[in-house]
């Protein structure tokens, strides 16, 4: 299959590219659920769709072409990049480097769900915020992958947080109005970004792809990314998009994203408190700050109740402050009114006055005062 220019694969196609994707994890005609796949896929056509008018700058144009790249990748990790680019040449002779290379990067990020990208090449859409990876001429893909890692773990290893099972993203959409940016960068995942009540989350949204690189690597110790990494990224959808939550599973439908709502992985029932997390536990517990910590702006304090005496004082402190308004404005309007009879009267009383002492007082026209009076 010409990848660049098959806008919609057919079923066959689709599992022939997991296969190439994933080999060990063998996918049967009659077993293969499309639906798990459907965001990834979607990812995939959307990255085609982007790069079709420039395929000729790429050396691969076909799914055997991608096979080849991740079947000499998963078997030599630790080959350089300029090596692994001789051994692919050898297969694409008369082909430029640059298109050697931008076809390993289009390769290892719809592999590893990493996103390679040199400073002159372009090898997908580009999303604003993305990280990207720089993989040195010099040095092998599997060093490059595990710096990229350590750079998640935190300095400092946060225990003070408990690991709040309550921390959903519905509950964090709903009292801290996080939104939601979907990502297929894993490198991303649990990114936090955003000012005081304007805060975005990254969400890795393939866990297909997790679950399938985690069976991949149990027993290959070469495995390109690392197992407690997959586990934790794993462990950390569990949280945040429990399967059996009513509000959970609207969510996902209405976001499409259906393929995250399934039973938390067994695998990762050992990871019960923030400090058994290695690589989310910073992001982690600036998350749990964010959703156990004070609301960010008016609007949250008057969403989250949880806090229910903190709440409740807050609506009594408001019904008093208008009560208090609307009396004082009741009574200053009646002690308005009376002040202005008052100075009415007072000012007849000044006139008649006047008038008693000259009765011939044609400003005030004492004669017809007296009349009247």
């Amino acid at each position: 299959m010409h990848i660049f220019s098959c806008p919609n694969p057919g079923y066959p196609e689709k599992i022939h590219l997991i296969d190439s994707l994933w080999p060990s994890r063998r996918q049967k005609v009659d077993t293969f659920n499309e639906n798990t796949y459907a965001a990834y896929f979607q990812f995939l056509l959307h990255s085609l769709s982007t790069l079709e008018s420039y395929s000729n700058d790429f050396a691969v144009q076909d799914i055997k072409g991608i096979h080849l790249i991740i079947r000499r990748l998963s078997r030599n990790p630790r080959m350089t990049r300029n090596d692994v680019k001789k051994s692919i040449r050898r297969d694409f002779l008369n082909t430029e480097n640059k298109k050697i290379h931008r076809s390993i990067e289009f390769a290892v990020s719809l592999w590893l769900g990493l996103k390679l990208s040199s400073h002159l090449l372009h090898t997908g859409p580009a999303v604003a915020g993305d990280t990207t990876i720089e993989w040195p001429p010099n040095q092998d893909l599997q060093t490059t992958v595990d710096a990229e890692f350590d750079r998640l773990i935190s300095k400092t290893v946060y225990t003070e947080f408990v690991l709040d099972h309550s921390l959903t993203y519905e509950r964090l959409l709903k009292y801290r109005q996080v939104r939601i940016i979907w990502t297929n960068n894993l490198i991303d995942h649990l990114k936090l970004e955003g000012h005081r009540g304007q805060r975005a989350l990254w969400i890795y949204q393939h866990r297909v792809c997790l679950e399938n690189h985690l069976r991949c690597s149990k027993g290959e110790p070469r495995h390109i990314i690392r197992q407690e990494a997959l586990l934790e990224a794993i462990r950390t959808l569990d949280l945040l998009f429990p399967f059996g939550d009513p509000q959970t599973a609207r969510f996902l439908a209405k976001e499409g994203r259906q393929n995250l709502y399934v039973p938390p992985c067994r695998d990762t029932a050992h990871l019960q408190s923030l400090s058994h997390f290695k690589y989310w536990n910073g992001r982690l517990a600036q998350l749990l700050n964010l959703y156990q910590g004070p609301p960010e702006s008016k609007w949250q304090y008057f969403r989250d109740h949880r806090n229910f005496g903190q709440w409740a004082s807050l609506w009594l402190a408001i019904f008093l402050v208008a009560f208090i308004t609307i009396v004082f404005g009741v009574l200053s309007s009646y002690f308005a009114a009376k002040s202005a009879k008052l100075s009415e009267q007072a000012n007849w009383i000044a006139i008649a006055a006047s008038c008693v002492e000259n009765p011939d007082n044609k400003i005030f026209k004492c004669d017809k005062l007296s009349l009247s009076n």
